[in-house]
């Protein structure tokens, strides 16, 4: 579990994250699907509730632990990214923790992963 510490300077990472002109949003989820830091950004239209965005956080924990069995084969994963036709959605893992992203789909994912690696210290 992580300290009030560790959870401000999460919050604080993801507030810069989503001052980038083209994310949406910004979380950091635990290993139970349940967001521990972070928020959407002021004025974007949501395309989902909160009950469907919790059941996609369960659903990238699930897959995340799905890949780790290939850790060994193909070495650890550094993000995933998904491109839809609204949306660019990328999660990275940090520790026992995913970084939850969402963006423009026009946006460089390398560009938002390299952001990530800096504010988050990966």
């Amino acid at each position: 579990m992580l300290s009030a510490e560790e959870v401000k300077k999460l919050d604080e990472a993801c507030d810069k994250l989503v001052e980038h002109p083209k994310v949406r949003f910004a979380g950091v989820i635990n290993d139970r699907g349940n967001m521990v830091a972070g928020d959407i950004k002021t004025g974007i239209k949501l395309y989902d509730t909160d009950a469907r965005r919790k059941m996609r956080f369960n659903e990238l924990v699930l897959e995340h632990s799905m890949r780790k069995e290939d850790d060994e084969i193909l070495g650890s994963i550094s993000f995933i990214a998904s491109k839809r036709e609204k949306v660019l959605m990328i999660s990275i893992p940090m520790g026992e923790h995913l970084i939850i992203i969402s963006a423009e789909p026009d946006s460089s994912v390398s560009e938002i992963t390299g952001l990530c690696g800096k504010l988050f210290g990966l």
